[in-house]
């Protein structure tokens, strides 16, 4: 049984903390053998700090302020973009992932959006089956969202396109 946890917006005195825990996250793509994606360089301490105004970060947090997970919001085509999910390896399979995305759900109706759209690995069991279980669908062909089609297309561009890719969105 997990610890309790919380769900809070970072605050910037956070952003310090978070290429650790995205670096032990990915930890669990060394197991599916995708360890080419397990040793990606995390998203820098600054890159938050430069991106504080156009994103909003969430973080799963341990009663004794330790943070086990987190995820990054922002705008993409006039909608809520989930943007990266993360949760620390020992606390994996305990409900943080779900929490986190019952709270992006939150904010992007609080923002007003109509969608909430991601990208993910497609064949992943905790990625595209995890958000279908939620909700999501698959993008398809005629979605108004130009600037998901173009991130997919990107992302199986470089490294990611190693592995299957999906653009999904949730209905709000």
């Amino acid at each position: 049984m997990t610890n309790t946890f919380t769900i809070r917006t970072a605050t910037p005195s956070d952003f310090a903390i978070l290429p650790a825990l995205e670096l032990n996250a990915a930890a669990a793509f060394a197991a599916l053998d995708m360890t080419d994606i397990a040793s990606l360089p995390p998203i820098g301490e600054q890159d938050y700090v430069t991106h504080q105004n156009s994103q909003h970060v969430l973080l799963a947090e341990m009663d004794e302020r330790r943070v086990i997970g987190f995820c990054i919001l922002r705008e993409m085509d006039g909608q809520g973009y989930f943007r990266e999910l993360g949760v620390a390896i020992d606390h994996a399979g305990q409900g943080v992932g779900r929490r986190l995305l019952d709270a992006a759900v939150q904010w992007a109706r609080a923002s007003s959006y109509d969608y909430l759209l991601l990208t993910t690995f497609e064949h992943v069991p905790f990625n595209a089956p995890f958000y279908e279980r939620y909700g999501f669908v698959r993008l398809q062909p005629g979605d108004p969202f130009p600037a998901l089609a173009r991130q997919l297309r990107s992302e199986r561009d470089g490294i990611l396109g190693n592995y299957a890719r999906v653009a999904m969105r949730y209905h709000l």
